[in-house]
This record gives C-alpha cells, sequence and structure tokens, in this order.
C-alpha cells in the first residue's frame, strides 16, 4: 500500500519536504493500523460499515498522535497526511477534527492595561 501511496504522491504537486512528511505519517499511521483493531481492512472498502470503522480508526489515531504531546501543528499534518493517503486511494474522506492551537500569550497591553499605564504615569512629578 505504500509504495501505491508513493506512486501517487510523486504525481502530485508538492514540495519534496511535505512529500517526505507525507510519506513519514502515512508509513506510521499504516504502522499503527496494522498492528491494532481495526486492521487495515477500514483501507479496503467503501461500505458504511467500513467507512465508520475507518473514522473511528482514524480519530483514535488522532488521539494516540495528541497523547505523545505532539505539537498541535504536528498533528494536523499527521491528519493531512492521512487524508492524503485517502485521496490516493480513492476513498472518501474522514470527519477527523484538526487540533486546535493554544492561544499565544499576549504580546501586548490591552486598552485597560494601557490606559492605567498612562494615568499611573501623568499623576508623577516630572511626568
Amino acid at each position: 500500500m505504500l509504495v501505491r501511496y508513493d506512486g501517487w504522491l510523486s504525481e502530485q504537486r508538492l514540495s519534496v519536504a511535505t512529500r517526505r512528511s507525507y510519506r513519514r505519517w502515512v508509513a506510521e499511521l499504516l504502522e499503527d493500523l496494522a498492528g491494532g483493531d481495526p486492521q487495515l481492512r477500514v483501507l479496503d472498502g467503501r461500505g458504511v460499515k467500513v467507512g465508520r470503522e475507518r473514522e473511528a480508526a482514524f480519530r483514535d489515531w488522532r488521539r494516540r498522535l495528541v497523547d505523545r504531546r505532539l505539537a498541535p501543528s504536528t498533528v494536523n499534518l499527521a491528519l493531512a497526511a492521512a487524508a492524503s493517503l485517502l485521496d490516493a486511494l480513492r476513498l472518501p474522506a474522514v470527519n477527523v477534527p484538526r487540533v486546535e492551537p493554544s492561544p499565544a500569550a499576549r504580546r501586548a497591553l490591552e486598552l485597560e492595561q494601557l490606559r492605567a499605564v498612562e494615568r499611573a504615569s501623568d499623576r508623577r512629578v516630572g511626568a
């Protein structure tokens, strides 16, 4: 299956780095699916039952990636690679939510904080 994916991937308009990353994550996904239940059969068929099993398997894989404390961007890259595998196999996409990154720490004062600083400096002699 990985050889088939490599052939499909080489035809895509992606950077070398993206191809390398996608291949790495797809190889890990296939290894994960081969070692767990359900087996790789979730990538074989198109039926509703198989589709639900596929989605459950991908959601489980996502959870394991998050449990490894990988950065949200890394988990999302792995999920994008998994989606590309489904594209390569001409299988329907699965509904697996991306990981939302934590909001970055603020780098500037809020408007109210800025006004408080201005008021404090206005009260000082020689301001």
